[in-house]
């Protein structure tokens, strides 16, 4: 092959490839505040900040879109709608754990009530007995406490031992009454949580008869 062939195949492949570059180039296209529409081969910064832009080829053809920068207050508020959606999705996702729970756990209203009834005669039980431990207590008490008084009116040292033991004594009265109404409130919670469970049960059991139910939450 003579030198001018091999030139001219050179130049042939080198005005392909810079032709292949030019169509493949990319241009921007964005619009100013005035609505005018301008191209060029870069975007002013103040541009992609205030209104974005679109990346398109030499045929016009759009192949990208570069919206503006958000402002602080639409990022807070974007976040805020996220944390919004996230608490009503988990909010839904326990409703339909709870459904799915009732309906595993209970047959008939009967079987969810005789539960109740048991896990409260539970609590009453130990509340019972720790009453009747509390008034032991209290009469220990005042046992106790007659011995100072009579050591006082005979003007006379109370001994170490009865001190030690009333303020012993008051302690386990202290603590037993803390014992007692924390057992009271569990007892109403619990109240609470049934009474709750069954209302929900009686209207998952009228869905159902309707043929409406659906659960979303797999076994």
């Amino acid at each position: 092959m003579s030198f001018c062939r091999i030139q001219i195949v050179w130049l042939i492949a080198a005005s392909c490839l810079i032709s292949a570059e030019i169509a493949s180039a990319e241009l921007y296209r964005w619009v100013d505040e005035q609505g005018n529409v301008h191209y060029s081969d870069h975007v002013p910064p103040e541009q992609s900040k205030k209104r974005g832009h679109e990346v398109i080829n030499k045929q016009g053809t759009t192949l990208n879109k570069v919206d503006r920068e958000k402002t602080a207050e639409e990022v807070a508020k974007e976040k805020l709608q996220r944390q919004a959606e996230e608490t009503r999705l988990a909010e839904e996702a326990r409703e339909a754990k709870r459904d799915y729970t009732l309906l595993q756990t209970f047959t008939t209203e009967r079987d969810l009530l005789i539960a109740r009834d048991e896990w409260l005669s539970i609590i009453d039980s130990n509340i019972l007995i720790t009453e009747k431990r509390l008034e032991e207590f209290k009469e220990k008490r005042l046992g106790l406490a007659a011995k100072r008084k009579g050591y006082l009116t005979e003007v006379k040292p109370v001994p170490g031992w009865v001190e030690e033991k009333l303020a012993d004594i008051n302690e386990r009265i202290k603590h037993t009454s803390i014992f007692i109404d924390k057992k009271r409130r569990q007892r109403m919670a619990i109240q609470r949580s049934f009474d709750s469970d069954l209302a929900r049960f009686r209207e998952l059991q009228a869905l159902k008869a309707q043929g409406k139910l659906k659960l979303k939450l797999a076994p």
